[in-house]
């Protein structure tokens, strides 16, 4: 599944960068749950704790290692459950999450702590995808002081599609913020989508040796004001703030396509945006006028 994100920002990325490993970026290390049972890297999180109740899972070790002694296996998986399919994806990822299967519904919360700016992420990996699937790798810092609301630094995102034999991959980060962040998260994913009603099953994917490209020094944009947006993820309302008054301003909320599927005339430094009727999954946004350089960002919806 061929797709591809729309930036509508130019980012310059000329400060040197230093590359670091991230919290058991090699799979070397796995632990166990008995009941019920699975494994899982540590300190990861899966799937596996609520797939594994229903006898499956969808993250595994691997003998099949670009180096050390393991990899991760990703697989997306389909389960018979009180008669409904249930589809659930190879999915790794620092931050903490909860599924609720009844309502298809999950929440991310939280990743590593990390006081300095992912340029880019780096690894190996092999994918067969089912029915033309690709796996997806996403990643994203931002910052929560206490008492406010998630101020989203950078995103950054890349589709991985069928590779036989060890393959390197890479995610640059794309910035919207000249802030520091204070968290850092990834998610790798055995599939290109983020619906959960369906996910071809069978898609395949191994991972292992990441790293990450980090610098201490804020990196510039060519944005004239900062904009503050929350909660994100969301799933109802998108709520931006902007360090300047304005009117006549434009709101475009653009997908992962590049497909324009809202646009809110606004005025003042705040707009709320309606999101519920949006798919899941990650989205831009460019708010315009006639004075200022426009501002643009990035959320999930979910």
């Amino acid at each position: 599944m061929k797709k591809s994100i729309f930036i509508l920002s130019i980012l310059f990325l000329s400060l040197a960068s230093f590359a670091q490993t991230i919290p058991n970026s090699d799979f070397e290390s796995w632990e166990s749950n008995t009941l019920p049972p699975y494994e899982q890297p540590d300190p990861w999180n899966t799937p596996n704790p609520y797939t594994s109740i229903l006898g499956q899972v969808s993250v595994s070790k691997s003998n099949d290692a670009y180096s050390g002694s393991y990899s991760a296996k990703l697989k997306t998986i389909e389960i018979e459950y009180a008669s409904n399919k249930i589809y659930a994806p190879g999915l790794l990822t620092y931050a903490d999450f909860k599924i609720d299967f009844i309502s298809l519904d999950y929440t991310f919360g939280g990743g590593v702590f990390l006081q300095q700016k992912v340029s880019k992420l780096k690894g190996k990996y092999k994918y067969q995808g089912a029915e033309g699937d690709s796996a997806s790798v996403l990643i994203y810092c931002y910052r929560h002081p206490e008492g406010q609301g998630i101020d989203t630094i950078g995103v950054g995102l890349t589709f991985l599609h069928d590779a036989e034999n060890w393959t390197d991959f890479s995610v640059d980060m794309q910035f919207f913020s000249s802030r520091t962040p204070d968290t850092f998260n990834v998610l790798i994913m055995s599939t290109g989508t983020f619906e959960v009603g369906y996910m071809p099953p069978g898609s395949v994917l191994y991972v292992d040796d990441i790293t990450i490209d980090t610098t201490l020094s804020a990196i510039p944009t060519n944005q004239s004001q900062q904009a503050k947006h929350y909660p994100n993820p969301t799933s109802n309302k998108l709520v931006i703030e902007l360090e300047k008054d304005g009117n006549e301003r434009t709101l475009s909320i653009i997908d992962i396509n590049g497909r324009l599927v809202k646009e809110i005339i606004f005025d003042g430094n705040t707009v709320t945006a309606d999101v519920i009727s949006l798919s899941e999954g990650i989205y831009t946004y460019r708010i315009s006028d006639t004075k200022n350089i426009p501002v643009t960002g990035a959320f999930i919806k979910q």
